[in-house]
């Protein structure tokens, strides 16, 4: 099954690039599954929106909305379906859906995030 991931640093209140951009997976089908793994490097505690958050959408679905990263714990493997699954969905709408995946750093300092993303074929 296809994954794809990296490591990306963001400036203070910068935002990603939606990560499904120039990807094959920028349209998916009805009933492909889409599980998201998401962590920073540091500690993300920050208060209010002061953290690195996640937004998530399929279509017009919002999954997750400005919602905090968790933090890599020393020992707690970064894997897919592990510790740091932050959303799985299967894709409901007839025809598809074009998925949207945007990290915003909301602290003052530069902040690394990393991701690995699982679609199911389609």
């Amino acid at each position: 099954m296809p994954t794809f991931g990296s490591n990306q640093q963001l400036t203070a209140g910068q935002v990603s690039d939606n990560l499904f951009a120039d990807t094959i997976f920028n349209n998916l089908n009805q009933g492909s599954t889409i599980r998201l793994n998401l962590a920073t490097v540091a500690a993300n505690d920050g208060l209010g929106t002061a953290n690195v958050n996640q937004t998530f959408s399929v279509g017009n679905t919002e999954y997750a909305s400005q919602t905090p990263l968790p933090a890599l714990i020393t020992g707690q493997p970064f894997s897919d379906n592990g510790a740091y699954k932050e959303n799985e969905i299967t894709i409901t709408q007839a025809g598809g859906g074009i998925p949207s995946l945007r990290v915003t750093n909301g602290t003052a300092g530069n902040m690394t995030f990393k991701y690995k993303i699982f679609v199911s074929q389609q």
